[in-house]
């Protein structure tokens, strides 16, 4: 399924459909998601159910990871 965007009003954010943060994404797929955080700075995933590991996964396409912990 194609990434669909679409333009948040009044905001540099910019939502995504079309894609699973619990799948591994395709390369195409990571390069064109670059594109979009390079032009709008800030990405909506709506609706997105996924543990904290996959979260981790996903980002991780994205720059290191430094998980921290709140201590309460």
């Amino acid at each position: 399924m194609p990434l669909t965007t679409n333009h948040i009003d009044g905001s540099f954010a910019i939502e995504i459909k079309g894609i699973n943060l619990w799948e591994e994404p395709t390369t195409e797929t990571i390069k064109e998601l670059r594109d979009l955080w390079s032009r709008h700075g800030v990405m909506v995933f709506r609706r997105q159910a996924v543990r904290e590991e996959e979260l981790i996964q996903f980002i991780a396409h994205f720059g290191e990871v430094v998980p921290h912990t709140r201590p309460d």
